[in-house]
Formats: C-alpha cells, sequence, structure tokens
C-alpha cells in the first residue's frame, strides 16, 4: 500500500457522541467500528482533517471527489447518514465486490 494512504474508520474508533448519534450502545459500537463496511482508504492528510468529525462533516472534508481521488470514498458521499445499518450494508456490498474481482480458478 501506498504510504500516503491511510485507512479512515468512517464512525471513528474515539467519536463525539453527540455527533453520532445512530451510535448510542458503547458495548454495540466497538462490534463495528473495525468491521470492513466502516473503513475506507484516504490520504494521509484527507484522514487527519476527517479525524473524529461528524459524517456529514467527514464528507466535506475528505469523502468529495474534489478532495479525494479514490473512488470507492468518494461513494461515502451518496450516503445521507451513518449508522450501524449502513455499515452492515456497505459490508455485504464490499463482499461482493470483492468476490467478484478476486475470482480464482475453479478446480
Amino acid at each position: 500500500m501506498n504510504a500516503d494512504i491511510t485507512l479512515e474508520h468512517i464512525f471513528p474508533q474515539t467519536p463525539n457522541r453527540k455527533e453520532w448519534p445512530a451510535f448510542a450502545d458503547k458495548e454495540a459500537d466497538s462490534l463495528v467500528v473495525n468491521r470492513l463496511g466502516n473503513l475506507t482508504l484516504l490520504e494521509k492528510g484527507r484522514n487527519t482533517s476527517a479525524s473524529n468529525n461528524k459524517f456529514a462533516d467527514k464528507k466535506k472534508l475528505a469523502y468529495a471527489p474534489d478532495k479525494c481521488g479514490i473512488l470507492l470514498t468518494n461513494e461515502l458521499c451518496d450516503f445521507n447518514e451513518w449508522g450501524p445499518q449502513t455499515i452492515k450494508d456497505r459490508q455485504l456490498r464490499l463482499a461482493k465486490l470483492a468476490a467478484e474481482i478476486w475470482k480464482f480458478p475453479a478446480k
């Protein structure tokens, strides 16, 4: 991986709870924070600017096409809100996409 590309937690590892109302259960939240559906690639400087901001701010500061050149990350701008169900749905989509991209020959 390019040293200038980092792994971004969309729902932050240390969130301000007031800015993330869909995540009310700290114990349950700890189960989703590191899931594939909650992760994206981001340029190092953008990851710093995204930080622990609320989702709407992260979209403007870091995920928008004029801020980030990674298409998969740009797609986050299509979401109006971010919550546990969004993470689950995105994870399923990414898993299907991975299976299509990384096909192995049949034995």
